[in-house]
């Protein structure tokens, strides 16, 4: 089986809220379900929002991404999550 490799941002409620708080959060959800949380970076849009922009990695079984949109949506004061990018690793190119 292989894995897929996810772009997603994340969006919270409010300026207020401090999005490097949830990696954490988001490194479980994303573990619970045999993947890695490859990267974290909160990135400004405007007006004092920040978004959280992840990369993670998750097996590539049916139902895997809704499992961890779901997870991610259920978070305190997250407004929208939203992939931007999604394709296999590297690493699977070789083949």
């Amino acid at each position: 089986m292989g894995e897929v490799v996810i772009t997603a941002r994340i969006l919270p409620d409010s300026p207020e809220v401090d999005v490097a708080a949830w990696v954490d959060k988001i490194k479980s959800i994303v573990a619970e379900l045999e993947g890695d949380l490859l990267r974290a970076a909160k990135k400004p849009v405007a007006f004092g929002l920040n978004v959280l922009e992840i990369v993670f990695k998750i097996p590539d079984k049916g139902g895997l991404m809704d499992k961890v949109e779901s997870g991610i949506r259920s978070m305190e004061h997250v407004s929208d999550f939203t992939v931007t990018d999604m394709g296999r690793p590297i690493e699977d190119w070789k083949e």
